[in-house]
């Protein structure tokens, strides 16, 4: 890849050294420490900036979160709506419960583990139809094995009602992912904000934490569980292990480019020693020409 772009440079008679930025997903080859897109183009230009995908990282921080909460709600739906998509008579079956509690049809979502922003109306959509699957589940003589583990206790009959609070949990916690996931993929998004909303997500997460916000109907669920020791760590986790996802893959310092490129925002006075500050960093001392009047 590296290869093609020089000669792709030579071709149209382009300069490389001119290049200030790279962009490009987050996968090894583009971004990897060794032998990588990067890498190598930075070989041939020494101050060329990493400009990741950010929306990729938030994604990311909330697959890695979820690893960190007692029950695998990606596998709960994945197996739900397998169960339903591979056989048109379970699916008419189901229908027949909705009919029976009154509840109107709709079709669940599919979940794809590589699409960002499908987990959430996969969720929704059965928190809907609660009701009409768990009844329905309950009715099978043989319930799938790996459904029977993750949605019934031990005698087999009773409803884990704990897992329709990580459902409800979730569904109030990832709205705010995907908020700033659409906010960075936006036609009006710019390098200058991009730092303010990876920030702004962070501390949002860090409210959550410090005052136990998880959702005005999760609290009131986990007030009447019997587990609610249990689900307030789970949640934490949660909230927490997104944090630091987000420590380890982005750079909340002040020495962040990201962060001294906001001066040039046009959101407040700008100031000539952070442009100053901010050529230095970027090492465009030799590309710019300053003709600035005061």
């Amino acid at each position: 890849m590296s290869s093609y772009i020089k000669k792709s440079f030579e071709n149209l008679k382009l300069s490389l050294h001119k290049v200030s930025a790279l962009s490009a997903d987050n996968t090894n080859c583009n971004f990897g420490k060794n032998h990588s897109l990067y890498t190598n183009l930075k070989k041939e230009i020494p101050n060329l900036i990493k400009a990741n995908c950010h929306a990729h990282i938030i994604h990311n921080s909330v697959r890695y979160a979820m690893n960190f909460i007692s029950f695998d709600i990606e596998n709960v739906i994945l197996k739900i709506y397998a169960h339903f998509s591979q056989s048109s008579v379970r699916r008419e079956t189901l229908k027949d419960f909705f009919t029976f509690l009154n509840c109107e049809w709709s079709e669940l979502k599919k979940h794809v583990v590589t699409r960002w922003l499908s987990l959430l109306p996969a969720i929704e959509m059965i928190l809907k139809n609660w009701e009409p699957i768990k009844s329905y589940f309950l009715s099978l003589e043989k319930c799938p094995p790996l459904i029977l583990k993750i949605l019934f206790s031990d005698d087999q009959v009773t409803i884990k009602t704990d897992i329709e609070i990580y459902f409800f949990f979730l569904s109030h916690i990832l709205p705010l992912f995907n908020e700033y996931i659409n906010k960075l993929q936006g036609n009006n998004i710019s390098v200058m904000v991009v730092y303010d909303a990876m920030n702004s997500l962070k501390k949002s997460l860090e409210i959550r934490i410090k005052d136990t916000i998880f959702g005005f109907h999760t609290n009131q669920l986990i007030e009447m569980s019997t587990n609610k020791d249990i689900l307030i760590n789970d949640f934490l986790n949660f909230l927490n292990n997104a944090i630091n996802y987000l420590n380890k893959w982005f750079d909340f310092s002040d020495l962040n480019w990201l962060r001294q490129v906001k001066c040039v925002n046009l959101s407040s006075e700008l100031k000539y020693s952070e442009l100053l500050y901010l050529i230095s960093e970027l090492k465009l001392e030799n590309k710019l020409f300053l003709n600035i009047r005061i």
